[in-house]
């Protein structure tokens, strides 16, 4: 059924090939096309582009991230993966590490690329490919 689901919103918003992640709504007949460039490579990618497509009114909206400076970025990417992905113990370490240090006490602050950085700074940690480390002398958490 979801699989249908897709498929018509797929009809709708024509090939969205640079998308790496579909999101189905659980409130509202939605599809989303998310595009995350460095998914593989960044510990938290973020969003280059969204393709949204809402059924019921038959539209779709296209929202560029690409040149902003404050983008979405993605965290617990193991949830993002299939249970046999052999990245998905690596992603996973990530998460419980960043909650042994306290970064998702507050969601609603780390959405965006200049949050997740100002909670990194606050804690005093920076995130190194898929590791979090102690941030170094006058280096910007990442």
């Amino acid at each position: 059924m979801l699989q249908v689901y897709e498929a018509c919103a797929r009809t709708l918003s024509g090939n969205v090939g640079e998308a790496n992640i579909v999101k189905l709504s659980v409130t509202e007949p939605q599809v989303s096309y998310l595009s995350y460039p460095r998914f593989d490579r960044d510990g938290h990618p973020t969003l280059a582009s969204a393709v949204t497509v809402n059924l019921k009114r038959l539209s779709v909206d296209w929202r560029d991230y690409s040149r902003s400076v404050n983008p979405p970025l993605l965290h617990r990417k193991e949830e993002f993966v299939a249970p046999d992905d052999p990245r998905r113990d690596l992603y996973a370490r990530l998460t419980k590490a960043e909650w042994r240090a306290g970064l998702y006490e507050h969601p609603e602050l780390i959405g965006t690329l200049a949050g997740w950085k100002a909670m990194l700074d606050r804690a005093g940690v920076e995130v190194r490919g898929h590791r979090l480390q102690r941030a170094g002398p006058g280096s910007s958490a990442t």
